[in-house]
């Protein structure tokens, strides 16, 4: 029996949750993948219209399959629209009743739903650079008092040889077929006309002739050799199955594709990023730096950096949010007597009186000597843990002296024992 719908085609519920279509649309993904072993796929020999006869073949089943249906019902708006205007008047969109463009390479007429929007949905999801996120080691102090550093990553960047245009110097991209120069396409459902942009060009409304188009090729490695013109875009794991997601071909035949970059406009490199760490960053903090990731080939929206910071733990000093701890170790004598010692605290040594009868485990605390957070306006404070050193090697005097002490010592305890009988 056809689906009557596309929760239906996913074999879900209207009031499906965004996980519960997610995991419905790979459960049918690595159904559909697997029915392609079955399936002739293009081959080296094969001409550019032999090879798009081939993959046009294919489409029917991945849309059948559910795959448009779980990329309308993801995403927010395109599912509230879907709910407002109904399954049949969306439908007549999808089958080319909008204001589509004509037929492209591989694709269905005036389909905004066709394989190439498919997989520019899934894999440039929001459009724009990819983000990047890389982690940084500091030591206690430069987390504390606040640095500079440079971070070193790879990542996509702009072409030198094309200048981010996919085409030698000299030359100029192509129109848009799709959206015809406007960079975006339009779908009409009665009274409602909404415009999202091209997939094609990504708003750019200009094309590179020959550049990469992406298709449903499962298994490649398996079917194609090395020297193919197909290079493997992404896999997916669901339960345990690897599914290999799909394929880009290119035409290197095209003399007006930049020979560094195939058209990309990008190519895989080395990014230095330079970093101004904030006084009093905790560890495991995350700092965004925006339009500092992956280039965008469009040259509009960079992708976002996130750096985690990974503080070292330091000798001295132990910080619990803005509080910093340290241990001093006082001598018997010290501890009974009292006297000063020298503390250190992140901005140097300071002199602290210790009271007379100190016990081991007791604490003070110097005020505002801790550390200013990121989300506070006032210093912390540092608390002085004491512990006492109880000596092992005793001079000749001083064991006699520990001696009368401890005479003394328990002569008042006796003094104080009689009294409490009497």
């Amino acid at each position: 029996m056809a689906a009557k719908d596309y929760y239906d085609a996913l074999g879900v519920s209207k009031n499906a949750t965004a996980s519960e279509i997610k995991k419905a649309y790979y459960g049918q993904s690595v159904q559909f993948c697997a029915a392609y072993w079955t399936v002739k796929m293009p081959t080296v020999g094969d001409s550019r219209a032999a090879i798009a006869i081939k993959l046009r073949r294919l489409q029917p089943g991945f849309v059948v399959n559910g795959g448009s249906r779980m990329l309308v019902l993801k995403d927010e708006e395109q599912r509230a629209m879907y709910d407002q205007v109904g399954h049949d008047a969306y439908e007549r969109n999808a089958s080319g009743g909008g204001d589509g463009p004509g037929p492209g390479f591989g694709g269905w007429p005036g389909n905004p739903f066709d394989m190439e929007n498919i997989f520019h949905s899934m894999f440039n999801q929001g459009g724009g650079g990819a983000d990047v996120k890389v982690t940084l080691e500091v030591s206690f102090m430069e987390a504390v008092q606040g640095c500079t550093k440079s971070v070193t990553f790879p990542t996509e960047l702009p072409c030198e040889a094309c200048g981010g245009t996919g085409v030698p110097p000299g030359t100029r991209p192509e129109t848009c077929r799709r959206c015809k120069g406007a960079g975006s396409v339009s779908l009409q459902a009665g009274p409602l006309r909404v415009e999202t942009t091209c997939s094609q060009c990504g708003g750019t409304g200009k094309m590179v002739k020959g550049s990469p188009g992406l298709w449903w090729v499962p298994n490649s490695r398996d079917v194609l050799g090395a020297q193919d013109p197909f290079v493997l875009v992404s896999r997916c794991e669901f339960e345990g199955v690897t599914v290999t997601l799909g394929l880009q071909y290119i035409d290197r035949n095209f003399k007006s594709l930049c020979k560094s970059c195939d058209g990309r406009r990008m190519v895989r490199g080395q990014k230095t990023v330079k970093l101004d760490i904030v006084p009093g960053i905790g560890h495991n903090e995350t700092l965004k730096v925006y339009r500092s990731g992956g280039a965008d080939p469009d040259g509009n929206r960079p992708g976002d950096l996130f750096v985690t910071i990974q503080v070292r733990e330091d000798p001295t000093f132990r910080r619990e949010g803005s509080d910093i701890h340290v241990d001093a170790v006082l001598s018997i004598t010290q501890a009974i007597l009292g006297g000063t010692i020298q503390v250190p605290t992140l901005t140097g040594d300071v002199v602290l009186k210790v009271r007379p009868g100190t016990q081991p485990g007791q604490k003070v605390v110097l005020k505002r000597k801790g550390i200013k957070t990121r989300s506070s306006f006032s210093l912390g404070d540092q608390y002085v843990h004491f512990n006492v050193s109880i000596p092992t090697n005793l001079t000749q005097r001083q064991r006699e002296l520990i001696e009368e002490f401890a005479r003394e010592e328990q002569g008042e305890y006796e003094k104080g024992a009689a009294a409490g009988a009497s």
